[in-house]
């Protein structure tokens, strides 16, 4: 298996462009650490697809193989950096296979919508997936089905809610959904009863089914209810039997979310 090899030092030009040589023998794939938001070439003499939501696929076209002249400028935008290509035709056994890019390599921006790119919020919430429970008597249990909240974190604009699921049966449970809302602490009258549902933005794992134990990250942009509301983590089973359960989050305990 080909292993995607770093920008060596002499490619680099400045601080924007990287040069690329590119043969259309060899196809050459350009491996980027975040989702590729928008490509453009500056010239009509090469050839690149998608090949991954973060990886590019180039060639030139076979006329443009000979020679050493510049091809065109290639400009990869991620979610938090861009990145610029010089490229150049060479042989084929001297043409770039599998680079690998990241944001060292690339100039870095100021993305309104996007406070922490995806790679960030999967590292973060690999390290609350790590730390001790503290919420331990947030809870809440239905047909020896429970969920429970481990944490509440907050990082930049963001909070990571660490939640795990227990199936104390013998029967596989299926999430049919998780939905997360906010909605009112007491019911007094059934009309009168008032939610908002929230969506989350990244989520640690798509997992849909277990046995035993479940355990998950999920990334809310910030956000503040009054006290009379609760955040409420809803999970339904996929089954006739649709064994369901509600965990219920007080205001306190949100305002209680430690600094990561």
């Amino acid at each position: 298996m080909a292993v995607a090899q770093e920008i060596p030092e002499k490619d680099l030009q400045g601080s924007e462009l990287i040069m690329v040589h590119i043969n259309p023998e060899v196809t050459t794939h350009l491996v980027f650490s975040e989702n590729i938001q928008t490509v453009d070439f500056s010239t009509d003499r090469l050839v690149g697809e998608m090949a991954t939501t973060n990886v590019l696929k180039l060639k030139p076209l076979p006329e443009d193989s000979l020679g050493n002249e510049q091809l065109g400028v290639l400009t990869v935008i991620c979610e938090s950096y861009m990145a610029q290509f010089l490229l150049f035709p060479t042989q084929p056994k001297l043409a770039a296979k599998n680079l690998l890019i990241g944001r060292k390599e690339g100039i870095d921006l100021i993305v309104p919508n996007v406070s922490i790119a995806r790679p960030e919020l999967e590292q973060i919430g690999m390290k609350v997936m790590n730390t001790k429970p503290k919420y331990h008597i947030v809870k809440a249990q239905e047909y020896k089905f429970e969920a429970r909240l481990n944490n509440i974190y907050t990082v930049g604009n963001y909070f990571f809610v660490d939640v795990s699921l227990f199936n104390k049966t013998n029967i596989k449970y299926d999430i049919d959904q998780i939905r997360f809302k906010i909605e009112d602490k007491k019911i007094q009258k059934a009309t009168n009863f008032q939610q908002v549902e929230l969506q989350p933005e990244f989520a640690l794992f798509n997992t849909k089914s277990f046995k035993r134990k479940y355990r998950n990250v999920f990334v809310f942009e910030k956000f503040t209810f009054p006290n009379q509301k609760v955040f409420s983590i809803e999970v339904s089973e996929n089954q006739i039997s649709g064994r369901t359960v509600n965990l219920r989050v007080d205001y306190s305990d949100v305002l209680n979310a430690d600094t990561l």
